[in-house]
């Protein structure tokens, strides 16, 4: 890779810090706060049942449990989101797989990776940091819109030279929620003149983008 591709362009970063802000502040609104809220009136039922119905409290308190088990997952996931990436030293696959492992470990997902290493080496930095963000990004909607823990990845080149790249949250047949919120992964691909296209029963998600940076200019 060319020396004068080690940093990213300085809009994509900027603009990538953004969306990612973007991201941790819905994740804290949407998931922390709420979860938060739902503790403090469970631990209040709770009390109030100690007096009169012992095995009705106990219960709530096994709730309490649960829901601080899983607020404090919600919280390792979001300060790993908020660890810096080394513009210098990033490099595409190992990050994948750093994140694949955290959301496993942390979520049960079993993640599925295929990738053209030929294609990553022509990627320049500033599609590496997309195409990790934009990962990042549908995992984070699918874990929360399926209860499947199969996710299957692929980064490859197609015969019409467009990168693509496919996110499918592996649905089962009785599975009826809908992946939503897309804007942040079409606001990603923008980056790299890219388009969406969601396939919302089937929980996959495809991005296609040029390789070239001569075939952007005209998008």
């Amino acid at each position: 890779m060319p020396t004068d591709e080690i940093y990213l362009d300085p809009k994509i970063s900027k603009e990538i810090e953004r969306l990612t802000r973007q991201k941790i502040v819905r994740q804290l609104h949407d998931g922390l706060t709420q979860t938060v809220s739902a503790l403090a009136m469970r631990i209040n039922f709770a009390r109030r049942l100690i007096a009169t119905d012992p095995e009705a409290a106990g219960l709530e308190l096994e709730k309490v449990e649960q829901l601080t088990r899983e607020a404090t997952k919600e919280i390792r996931h979001v300060i790993f989101l908020l660890q810096p990436q080394d513009q210098e030293e990033f490099k595409l696959v190992p990050s994948l797989e750093a994140y694949f492992e955290k959301m496993a470990s942390l979520f049960g997902l079993d993640i599925e990776f295929e990738v053209d290493q030929d294609l990553v080496d022509q990627l320049t930095p500033g599609d590496q940091f997309v195409v990790y963000s934009i990962v990042e990004e549908a995992l984070d909607l699918g874990r929360k819109s399926t209860a499947s823990q199969k996710v299957s990845i692929s980064l490859t080149q197609r015969e019409d030279l467009l990168v693509q790249l496919k996110i499918n949250n592996q649905r089962d047949k009785e599975e009826t929620v809908q992946l939503q919120e897309l804007e942040i992964i079409e606001n990603y691909a923008f980056l790299v003149k890219g388009s969406v296209i969601a396939d919302d029963e089937a929980g996959l998600v495809r991005v296609l983008f040029p390789l070239n940076q001569s075939d952007r200019s005209g998008n």
